[in-house]
């Protein structure tokens, strides 16, 4: 065999080995875009769910430490993990913003060593329940409250 037959053996492997290469991704590319599982049904409160009207009578101030209850049915990611996220604003601009696990007491107050300043007067705040399974982040459940300043 000459030299340019060896040649052109090799570079027909080589495009043979790019050809299955490429039919390979695009199987797996096909796999991963379809859809994903569907989401639980979930809730989050200050006071048990599934009452919306519950947080808004529960008093909650500045400076108060407040803890979630929350609840979720449905099919669920045999591994998963939970976070909630209490963002609170004043006029549209934010004041107040942390991550927790479930058991996490957040304290409604200023946070030193950030941007944000809780100014008087009420905000107000949602609490985020977030669902991470097959490396997807997806909130599932909110709640929103208002959390008073002094004498408002």
């Amino acid at each position: 065999m000459g030299i340019n037959a060896l040649y052109m053996a090799g570079r027909s492997r080589i495009l043979m080995v790019l050809a299955v290469t490429a039919v390979a991704a695009s199987a797996l590319f096909a796999v991963s875009a379809q859809a994903a599982p569907p989401l639980p049904d979930a809730c989050i409160s200050l006071a048990g769910c599934p009452s919306a009207s519950a947080a808004a009578a529960t008093g909650v101030s500045y400076g108060d430490s407040v803890q979630f209850d929350y609840s979720m049915s449905g099919k669920m990611a045999k591994n998963y993990y939970l976070t909630i996220v209490v963002e609170c604003r004043q006029d549209g601009e934010r004041v107040y913003k942390r991550a927790g696990q479930p058991d996490t007491w957040f304290h409604l107050a200023n946070q030193g060593g950030n941007m944000w300043h809780w100014l008087s007067g009420d905000a107000d705040c949602t609490a985020y329940l977030r669902y991470f399974a097959n490396n997807r982040l997806s909130i599932v459940a909110t709640t929103d409250f208002v959390a008073t300043y002094g004498e408002s």
